[in-house]
């Protein structure tokens, strides 16, 4: 079980009126719920603010979150985290001693160049979000090299788990069964 830790106006990179806190303390909780579940990581909130305070409000986050025996995951998710270097930063300056990545391969915006981005952070990537958008009539992915994205995973160390996720705005007349087989198919001819 990953569980993937959301607080709703508030942002743990926010130092304002106790903001930081609040998420702090939201994840907190949701890291307990995620040891009452025998979860072993949990992914906290985003961060849209002060790269200081996120990284700050991280260290006290996996603190807890060791105490409990979780990683605590930090994605990029449209937030500061999508620019690669603040993301190598935070997993620098916080270590993998109960936390690392989280690669979503669709959240990274233009410009950043994705393959780069993915090169970058890979040493530090727990868990993948495998993520596709964009299908031809054949069910063959066109959005991007969804096999580079793979190989550049492994290539950079990454061992565990591949979490599938078809993602579009809408809903398109998909056959998603067929968009699973892609997806696993896919994945599992470029594991090393």
């Amino acid at each position: 079980i990953n569980i993937q830790a959301d607080t709703p106006g508030k942002d743990m990179s926010n130092p304002e009126k106790g903001n930081s806190a609040l998420a702090v303390q939201d994840i907190k909780e949701w890291i307990d719920v995620g040891a009452a579940l025998g979860s072993k990581m949990v992914r906290g909130s985003f961060m849209q603010h002060s790269l200081e305070e996120g990284i700050k409000s991280t260290k006290e986050l996996v603190k807890y979150a060791k105490s409990k025996g979780i990683t605590l995951l930090s994605e990029n998710h449209y937030d500061l985290m999508s620019v690669p270097e603040n993301h190598l930063r935070v997993a620098q300056e916080v270590g993998k001693d109960y936390f690392g990545l989280l690669a979503d391969f669709g959240n990274y915006p233009e410009p950043i160049d994705m393959f780069e981005a993915l090169e970058m952070i890979s040493p530090y990537v727990r868990l993948v979000s495998a993520k596709t958008h964009g299908y031809d009539e054949n069910y063959e992915h066109i959005g991007f090299d969804f096999d580079r994205c793979v190989r550049i995973m492994e290539e950079g160390g990454f061992k565990g788990i591949y979490s599938l996720e078809q993602w579009e705005n809408g809903l398109p007349d998909y056959d998603y069964e067929k968009i699973v087989d892609w997806m696993i198919e896919h994945v599992k001819a470029n594991l090393s």
